[in-house]
């Protein structure tokens, strides 16, 4: 049995961060200043075990690896309120600011649709009050001042997972090894910037089949999505774009077989080994994108802007010892 522990702070002070400057300067370049601080706290594991059965025919190691970090960006600016956003296509889709981590996800809190006249009266009016009808997004009033608009934007999710874990188990019997590594990130959350693409009719393209099916109507007023009217509104940043981005992947199985030393002898062969290798064979999600396991950083993190998946890979070989 083998077992690791670090625990480990890091703090890193003077990062380049752009001032912001006042708008009398027309368009002036805000300058890059060393001013920021943030703080990363964490711990990492790994618990190993490896061992023999049926008289040392059958081996086998078992190695789980973990991983959880706490980020807080400490210092921004000399205005402890400013806030950084990160904007996609006219939307503010992220942020950061002082005691929160960088970043989180920001913008509104999606309480329902409308789903009659009704039920529209008394709502706090939403950009003018002329979004509030039937098949419309119900928008929390954060501020309380019965009102609807970017004052009421807040922290939604976080793209930084709680706790990632690796489990990696090697078997051996006879001449036959079996290799299995899974992957899994655990409490982070996903935007699905591609559901603005295929949900809402915003852009020309390709639509979803929800778009068709699961869409707001006076006869389907069950949907998970609002009415298509193609309302820019509604296409706002919100919780109804935050999906939990949790997985579990089989990163890699492996299945081999070394072939006995009494018939290499007869064809002058040191070793021969034949196997067969298979990459993402399968993923536990509840994420609705094509793929919870995400290539972004910065302001972008956790934001599935449509990357490309990642491939499912089958290979044969054969190694050769002469």
């Amino acid at each position: 049995v083998s077992l690791a522990l670090d625990v480990w702070t890091r703090k890193t002070s003077d990062m380049l961060y752009h001032l912001s400057v006042p708008e009398v300067l027309g368009l002036a370049t805000p300058p890059y200043v060393n001013i920021g601080d943030m703080k990363n706290t964490g711990f990492d594991i790994q618990l190993g075990y490896n061992n023999t059965a049926l008289d040392g025919k059958l081996t086998y190691a078992v190695t789980l690896t973990g991983s959880h970090y706490k980020n807080e960006l400490v210092k921004l600016s000399n205005n402890d309120k400013e806030i950084f956003y990160f904007n996609t296509r006219q939307v503010d889709y992220s942020a950061a600011t002082i005691g929160h981590a960088f970043p989180e996800f920001y913008g509104y809190e999606v309480k329902g649709i409308f789903q009659n006249s009704a039920d529209t009266t008394g709502a706090p009016h939403s950009f003018g009050n002329s979004y509030n009808i039937p098949g419309h997004y119900k928008f929390a009033d954060v501020n309380k001042d019965g009102v609807i608009s970017p004052a009421d934007r807040t922290f939604i999710g976080s793209p930084h997972p709680k706790f990632t874990g690796g489990l990696n188990i090697d078997l051996g019997y006879g001449g036959f090894d079996l290799n299995m590594f899974f992957y899994g990130s655990f409490g982070n959350k996903i935007i699905n910037y591609v559901s603005r693409w295929i949900d809402y009719g915003q852009f020309n393209g390709g639509l979803s089949k929800d778009a068709l099916y699961d869409s707001w109507t006076p006869t389907n007023t069950g949907a998970r999505l609002p009415m298509f009217d193609q309302s820019a509104i509604s296409q706002y940043n919100s919780t109804a774009f935050v999906e939990d981005g949790s997985f579990l992947r089989l990163k890699n199985l492996r299945l081999g077989y070394t072939l006995p030393q009494s018939l290499l002898s007869k064809i002058k062969v040191q070793t021969i080994r034949l196997y067969v290798q298979a990459t993402n064979l399968f993923t536990i999600t509840k994420y609705k994108g094509l793929d919870p396991e995400l290539d972004s950083s910065g302001l972008g993190m956790g934001i599935d802007q449509g990357a490309w998946p990642t491939p499912r890979e089958v290979t044969f070989g054969i190694t050769l010892g002469i």
